[in-house]
Parts: C-alpha cells; sequence; structure tokens
C-alpha cells in the first residue's frame, strides 16, 4: 500500500559490529528491516521485502541468505530508536557457483476448487 515509513533499512558492513551478531555466516553485510510497534504485516511486509532483495542480489551473483536467527543478538546500537527488528538478509561473494534448482512442484499439498 505504499507506507514506507513503516519500515527502515539498517545495512551493517563494520566488522567489530558483524563479529557481535550470530547467526550470520561470517557474511561481510547484513541488511535488517525494522519496523515501528510490528504487527503481523508488517513482519509479512518485512519478509516480503528481504525476499525480494535475495532475488536481486542472486541475480548479480552474490550468495545471499534469508536470516531471523540474528535478531535477538544485535547489539542495541544498530537498532533505531523506536524500531523493532523484524528479518534480515546475509549477503556476500561466494566462492561456490550458484545453480538453478529443480523443485518438485507437488512437494506441498495442493487442494484445487474449480468450477464444474
Amino acid at each position: 500500500m505504499g507506507k514506507y515509513s513503516n519500515h527502515q533499512l539498517t545495512v551493517i558492513q563494520d566488522p567489530k559490529t558483524l563479529k557481535q551478531i550470530k547467526n550470520i555466516y561470517q557474511a561481510p553485510t547484513l541488511i535488517v528491516v525494522s519496523s515501528p510497534d510490528p504487527g503481523q504485516l508488517e513482519f509479512v511486509d518485512a519478509g516480503i521485502i528481504v525476499h525480494n532483495m535475495e532475488l536481486a542480489a542472486e541475480n548479480e551473483g552474490l550468495a545471499a541468505n534469508y536470516n531471523m536467527a540474528c535478531l535477538t543478538s544485535l547489539p542495541q546500537a544498530v537498532v533505531p530508536a523506536g524500531m523493532t527488528p523484524c528479518f534480515a538478509v546475509t549477503l556476500g561473494h561466494t566462492k561456490e557457483k550458484l545453480t538453478t534448482r529443480d523443485i518438485d512442484i507437488k512437494r506441498i499439498p495442493v487442494n484445487w476448487i474449480k468450477e464444474g
């Protein structure tokens, strides 16, 4: 709905700060999406924002990883005043070759409701 004021991005690249954060797999960049007094919609929106960043990063040849496990270990000083961290993404270069995977579409059951 274009309510961009509902979220704020914090980009962390300072090695000293990154060392204080758990579960980021030595990534050189962490982007945290925060929201003031988030409800369910803000958490969903934050996930969508991170998902789009992850897709854009991989399109540019970067490794990216959705990350909520790091949020509890964020130093208080990096969280903007009045904001609550909702979701994060780690970004960096990788020596591994990124390849397209074939994923079985039947791995999630589908209940179809059709006319007639």
